[in-house]
């Protein structure tokens, strides 16, 4: 599904090896992450990526719709928290808006 979308993608199986692709690909400029995942779940990789970079963009894509994980999600700053099933429309709105933070990113390393 997005592949058209990006030049590369990266997939993971789980957060351990996310972070682990996070620190060792710099080409990395979105991250779409589940928040339930085995070993090292998805708020506790975004919250070592948070340590690292605090401007990637970054989008949720969980069964979970409890407060206590939306607002983990806003202490985070995630760009999206899109509940499953997935509405494809929703996700790619999402990625267009994220692309904004990218984009001004670019333009404040070029300078």
């Amino acid at each position: 599904l997005l592949s058209p979308i990006f030049r590369k993608i990266y997939l993971a199986k789980d957060g351990e090896k996310g972070f682990e692709y996070f620190k060792k690909y710099d080409d990395i400029n979105i991250i779409v992450s589940d928040i339930m995942m085995p070993n090292t779940d998805g708020i506790e990789m975004v919250d070592k990526i948070r340590e690292i970079d605090k401007e990637i963009p970054i989008i949720y894509m969980t069964a979970f719709s409890e407060n206590q994980f939306i607002l983990k999600a806003i202490k985070q700053r995630v760009q999206g928290y899109i509940l499953k099933p997935i509405d494809i429309e929703e996700l790619l709105e999402t990625i267009k808006n994220a692309y904004s933070i990218i984009e001004a990113k670019e333009l404040r390393e070029r300078d």
